[in-house]
């Protein structure tokens, strides 16, 4: 999920495109259905890959989190490019950026859900 976003071309202002996309759902679903009604395979199958392995989450917040990790994913890439775009330098090199930000999405999959806590 997070590599192919940060993969993508600095200069091609895609990711900042789904950032202010995601942003406005209806719109969003609106697109997505006119390009393909059915979706990528390839969106599906990451999807359910992560909620495979978050068998301690409940279904209802697997889907939550998982919708929580791609915003956090696609803004975060979003907000980096725009300051480096900027002349902003926030001192990581581009894998340290990688590793922080997939660290980042690992914990918000992975964390215990509260009502687990509660116990």
């Amino acid at each position: 999920m997070v590599l192919p976003l940060l993969e993508l071309n600095l200069g091609m202002h895609y990711v900042a495109f789904l950032a202010r996309l995601m942003d406005n759902r209806s719109e969003l679903r609106t697109a997505a259905l006119a390009v393909d009604p059915v979706g990528p395979p390839s969106v599906g199958l990451v999807a359910e890959n992560i909620k495979a392995v978050l068998g301690h989450v409940p279904p209802h917040l697997r889907d939550r989190r998982v919708l929580m990790a791609l915003e956090l994913t696609v803004h975060t890439i979003a907000n980096r490019q725009s300051r480096t775009v900027d002349g902003e330098d926030d001192g990581l090199t581009p894998t340290m950026f990688a590793n922080d930000l997939v660290d980042a999405v690992v914990g918000l999959l992975a964390a215990p859900h509260s009502s687990a806590r509660r116990g």
